[in-house]
């Protein structure tokens, strides 16, 4: 059976969808690095924060579907930057994700078209994101839709 992938924009009605894909995206970074360890509650926390992005104007969920199954998604949101700066409004990718077995297809690369479009209909002036030292394939994606490395994130545990 061929695989038709199609891509759209989320609503409420995927977000238990979003929920485990979103669960599988922390899991993969905890395997980086126990930093980023779920709470007992983050089922509960993640899905009322997802419910009020996706209701939000200023934020974007993008999925990827094969046979209309949710295989892969992008989340971002508009973010205000200093007010010291000539630059002001950015948009800041918070997740990508796109399951193992659907990657190197071209998904991501389509949900990142998205991502732009998103960002110049908003008149966006730069968009940012996070990524793990050790995640060398995210990297690369991002590299490869024109992102550049402009700042480390440094982090003191407290324990």
């Amino acid at each position: 059976m061929n695989k038709i992938i199609t891509y759209r924009t989320a609503t409420l009605k995927d977000l238990d969808y979003l929920m485990e894909l979103e669960g599988k995206e922390i899991k993969t970074h905890e395997t980086l690095d126990k930093f980023y360890a779920l709470t007992a509650n983050f089922q509960d926390s993640v899905k009322e924060y997802f419910k009020k992005c996706l209701a939000s104007k200023d934020s974007l969920f993008f999925v990827a579907c094969v046979n209309e199954k949710i295989v892969g998604f992008v989340f971002c949101k508009l973010e205000d930057y200093v007010p010291i700066f000539r630059y002001k409004k950015h948009l800041h990718i918070l997740d990508v994700f796109v399951e193992p077995q659907f990657r190197r297809a071209g998904i991501a690369q389509r949900m990142f078209a998205e991502i732009k479009r998103f960002a110049k209909k908003k008149g966006v002036d730069f968009i940012t994101l996070n990524v793990d030292v050790e995640n060398i394939a995210a990297k690369n994606l991002y590299i490869k839709n024109g992102f550049v490395k402009r700042m480390d994130k440094m982090i003191l545990r407290m324990e």
